[in-house]
């Protein structure tokens, strides 16, 4: 309170309380990361690249869980990649980044309780026509591997969605031959075989099932 002119002016002050601020952590690359993700949660990562970089970043499995489904995102909000890392040990989210900035990466459950994960990231660099090949082989692994985690949830178990998966398995398969990625044919062929041992079949020629070294 103060005096003004002969008469008493009091001020009050109100008190905001201020929202914790939490930040999205940066993945460093090289540096890997492990945690465990509860049920309903979802855990959130950034990884900064300059327009015309590579955009990599691998997830390991390290529990007894199906898996993560993981999503990679543009500094602009909009979905690049995503899929479940369903019956393989890891799987890579691959992108070129079509504009400088932040590219968010989301990893969720794929089944209850929890899921127990790795995650590690390549150091951005300028991508080759032979990383968009691999990029692109990805997506479509990803794709496919959606369609096939459904399965085990539809009650009448078509088999339409799982061979639709077979066929962007096989694709995939060829994109990541086409470029000499053994690693990643081999993961494409094994969730071929997978797919048609849930539906009780086989493949129609397994002279196209070839042993991989790798």
């Amino acid at each position: 309170m103060r005096l003004k002119g002969g008469k008493a002016v009091l001020f009050v002050l109100f008190s905001v309380p201020l929202r914790p601020q939490t930040s999205t952590p940066v993945l460093q690359p090289g540096v890997p990361v492990e945690r465990k993700l509860a049920a309903g949660a979802t855990d959130s990562f950034l990884l900064r690249a300059a327009a015309g970089d590579l955009v990599e970043v691998t997830i390991d499995q390290t529990g007894d869980d199906l898996g993560v489904i993981a999503t990679l995102t543009g500094p602009d909000g909009v979905p690049i990649q995503s899929g479940p890392s369903y019956h393989l040990p890891h799987v890579s989210l691959m992108a070129v980044a079509a504009r400088p900035g932040d590219y968010r990466i989301e990893l969720r459950p794929l089944t209850p309780p929890d899921a127990q994960y790795r995650i590690r990231a390549a150091a951005p660099r300028p991508a080759t026509a032979q990383d968009q090949a691999r990029a692109a082989a990805w997506t479509t692994l990803l794709e496919g591997n959606q369609l096939f985690a459904q399965y085990p949830k539809l009650m009448s178990k078509p088999r339409e969605p799982v061979l639709k998966g077979i066929g962007l398995f096989q694709k995939a398969a060829a994109g990541f031959r086409s470029i000499g990625d053994r690693l990643g044919e081999a993961a494409a062929l094994f969730l071929v075989g997978l797919a048609y041992r849930f539906i009780n079949d086989r493949p129609p020629d397994l002279g196209e099932v070839k042993m991989i070294r790798v």
